[in-house]
């Protein structure tokens, strides 16, 4: 069974508990975000998530016996994006920022967007570019010889 349908399709979120402090109390949290109270624990998150699956019939039932609704799994492709959205910064920030477009001929929501997509690239690279590393790292320790105790 894939988690998908232990989970009838929800997303769940994995929350580790004061990862800082074990002795707090620790353990994990699972939760399904779009079932509202929908949530179980354990001292792992393999013990979290099988609490949550035995628990999601359950939450199911009574949302249904009180005739609560019960939303869809939501999927990557169901989520709607406006393409905007606003985001308040430093006046200080706002002039150095209109500055730069003004000086690169551009708008200064051109420029920002500039900025954001070349930082999300340069992101993206350097994670490629860790995973090619210690996919390199791996295969070269399996190639080395074993050492003569």
């Amino acid at each position: 069974m894939t988690n998908n349908e232990a989970f009838l399709g929800y997303s769940v979120t994995l929350t580790n508990l004061l990862p800082e402090a074990p002795e707090d109390g620790g353990g994990w949290l699972a939760e399904i975000m779009e079932l509202p109270g929908c949530y179980s624990d354990g001292e792992t998150p393999e013990a979290a998530l099988s609490s949550l699956r035995e628990l999601l019939p359950f939450w199911l039932q009574v949302a249904s016996e009180e005739k609560r609704p019960i939303p869809s799994p939501q999927t990557k492709a169901s989520v709607q994006f406006s393409g905007k959205f606003t985001l308040r910064v430093p006046k200080s920030l706002h002039r150095h920022l209109t500055l730069r477009a003004e000086a690169e001929g551009i708008s200064l929501n051109q420029y920002i967007l500039t900025l954001i997509s070349y930082a999300e690239g340069a992101q993206l690279l350097a994670q490629e570019e860790l995973s090619a590393t210690r996919i390199a790292e791996s295969a070269h320790s399996h190639m080395l010889p074993a050492k003569d105790s």
